[in-house]
């Protein structure tokens, strides 16, 4: 599922995730796969644990400003 942080709180190392499915999802820090914390609004790839929290969040290359170049 893809969607974006809807922001990450560095006290308790926990945030929100909007999937594109309309839905909210709750992660915690060591559901996070980046190296640099998470950002408001990065728009991110994840998949849904059981009890319906994202796990396995990736940030999806092309999250930039205008000074990214193309590669293709």
């Amino acid at each position: 599922m893809t969607g974006k942080i809807l922001g990450f709180d560095t006290v308790t190392n926990t945030g929100t995730v909007s999937g594109d499915d309309g839905k909210r999802y709750k992660f915690s820090k060591n559901d996070w796969k980046e190296s640099k914390l998470p950002q408001k609004e990065s728009k991110v790839d994840f998949d849904i644990a059981e009890d319906a929290t994202a796990k396995e969040i990736y940030q999806i290359n092309g999250d930039c400003n205008k000074f990214c170049v193309s590669t293709s």
